[in-house]
């Protein structure tokens, strides 16, 4: 018996195309109302150019500004459309090798004689960290900032003591930025920011980046 798909029949099919070259599926139905699963199965055999999963081509066309033109188009072997987007003078950026750039601290107000901890989980693969530091400093200032790295196997239990130290640059009333390297020597980093002055506050803005 065959099988039922709509409640028309098809007698003949013709395939022409538009002048855009699209295909245009022109269907007659019989007097019966039935459309067969070998009548289906032919039309689908006329549809030309598809792919080996059995699915159609996509189809991109040239717009007016001729941003991106037929002529840079191609196949791969699974007979996938691929674009060369260097032949439109644009620059390709390769995933995986660009850095990744968090920013922990923006505008953030650290009192007098006060600190704050960065805490940091290294991800996979990666063995030192770029940590920048940007410091606004109060125009009456009289001390900087000071920058102590404290490690951890678990995040949880953190060094309580290092010799990891870093005087950031001061000019009273200047805004000083400095990159330091991190070894990663243990998946987790804690960040301590510590205010020298005893009077004055500082902004800060800090990013992190891995390596």
């Amino acid at each position: 018996m065959p099988g039922y798909y709509t409640d028309r029949s098809v007698a003949a099919v013709e395939l022409p195309k538009d002048e855009a070259g699209n295909i245009k599926v022109n269907v007659v139905a019989n007097d019966a109302g039935l459309a067969t699963e070998s009548t289906l199965s032919a039309i689908n055999d006329k549809i030309p150019a598809k792919t080996a999963n059995g699915n159609l081509p996509i189809a991109i066309k040239e717009d007016a500004l001729g941003l991106l033109k037929t002529s840079d188009l191609a196949r791969d072997a699974d007979n996938r459309l691929v674009v060369n987007i260097g032949a439109q003078d644009l620059k390709p950026i390769e995933i995986g090798t660009h850095k990744v750039i968090e920013q922990k601290l923006s505008g953030y107000s650290l009192g007098a004689s006060s600190s704050t901890n960065i805490d940091i989980e290294v991800p996979t693969g990666k063995t030192a960290i770029a940590l920048i530091v940007k410091a606004s400093y109060d125009a009456n200032a009289s001390a900087g900032i000071k920058i102590y790295v404290y490690w951890s196997p678990d995040g949880t239990n953190y060094d309580t003591d290092t010799d990891e130290v870093y005087d950031h640059p001061f000019e009273a009333g200047a805004t000083k930025q400095k990159t330091y390297i991190i070894h990663a020597v243990t998946p987790y980093v804690r960040i301590t920011i510590k205010n020298l002055d005893s009077s004055y506050g500082v902004t800060l803005d800090v990013w992190v980046s891995y390596i």
